[in-house]
């Protein structure tokens, strides 16, 4: 979002007000390392729904985006504002069918409509969940998530076969796949006489797995802004999630030019692995015998292969930038306004 609004100030006079809740234990964020949030205003959720108002009213924005509905101090915001500001909803759930989904399409008249004008997606599965919630076609708009272009593309000039190394970002969390991905890097490294390394940047409560394993490198939650310098030692990155809406990492890793190896769980597979393994590959989610084979063809890559690899990636990350995000929340304002 740092980069998108950085798109978005850029050659006009734009300001913003972000509101945060409380540090997630397991992804630490220091918002205020980012560039574009130091430039902006700030306020924080615990703050109470009253002073947040208070907050909005000296603001008075033209553009409200919200992360999700779970939030009543945002669901009440945001219905104050009806027909005051264009209000925008960033969803990122996947349509899967389950019960909380169902129930979701009941009390969305009640809940969601009345807080939001747009569906603020980041791909197909996420715009299939938002039709289901009653978002017409016009009223769905993308890409929500993108990755840092100014911080991760220069990273690609340096040739894959200089950073022989596997890199999982994301929280040491039992929806990311952690121990599937021990499993499977474990039987990696007893299948090849050169195996590569595996950097892992993240925290959470599976992180007893990783100690002690050879071959593992352990960096613990790495700050957005630190990132890049350890996206530029890796060759690929691997995302062995069993849940994932999107993974924005995968984005991040395709504009440095990596390889990528993810689960279909994830969604951000779509737009960034090619079908024909080209830059890397999809396995299926929870198969830590898919994975192993996975790093195994990537590692075992020629220096020709991993180029192939490199372009291919950085063509894929093209579809989308910082720009399209701002340009999709731009347009939404403009049909906004004019409605």
């Amino acid at each position: 979002m740092d980069a998108g609004l950085r798109a978005l100030h850029k050659g006009r006079s734009t300001r913003a007000l972000i509101i945060q809740k409380g540090r997630h234990f397991e992804a630490p964020l220091d918002v205020m390392r980012l560039p574009a949030a130091q430039q902006a205003e700030h306020a924080s959720y615990e703050e109470g729904f009253d002073a947040l108002a208070a907050r909005l009213e000296t603001f008075q924005p033209n553009l409200i985006l919200t992360c999700s509905w779970a939030h009543p101090h945002y669901r009440r915001l945001c219905r104050r504002w009806r027909g005051r500001a264009v209000r925008a909803m960033h969803m990122d759930n996947q349509w899967l069918g389950t019960s909380k989904q169902w129930a979701g399409m009941v009390v969305g008249p009640i809940l969601v409509k009345p807080t939001t004008d747009y569906a603020f997606v980041p791909g197909d599965r996420q715009a299939r969940f938002a039709r289901r919630l009653g978002f017409a076609p016009n009223r769905i708009i993308r890409p929500s998530l993108t990755g840092d272009a100014a911080m991760f593309a220069p990273l690609a000039a340096r040739p894959l076969d200089e950073r022989r190394k596997f890199l999982f970002v994301a929280r040491v969390a039992p929806e990311k796949g952690v121990d599937v991905m021990v499993e499977a890097y474990k039987a990696y490294r007893l299948r090849t006489d050169d195996p590569w390394p595996l950097v892992v940047c993240g925290t959470g409560r599976l992180a007893h797995l990783l100690e002690r394993v050879e071959g593992i490198e352990v960096r613990g939650f790495v700050q957005p802004t630190d990132l890049p310098a350890v996206f530029g030692e890796s060759a690929c990155m691997v995302l062995p999630s069993l849940f994932e809406p999107y993974a924005v990492a995968l984005h991040e890793a395709a504009l440095a030019g990596l390889g990528i190896i993810c689960t279909d769980a994830c969604g951000a597979g779509d737009d960034f692995v090619d079908r024909d393994d080209v830059n890397g590959r999809i396995v299926a989610t929870g198969d830590a015998a898919a994975l192993t084979e996975a790093m195994l063809k990537m590692s075992r890559r020629t220096p020709q292969e991993l180029e192939a690899v490199r372009n291919r990636s950085v063509e894929l990350a093209a579809r989308i930038t910082p720009e399209h995000w701002s340009a999709s929340l731009l347009q939404a304002l403009d049909q906004g306004l004019a409605d």
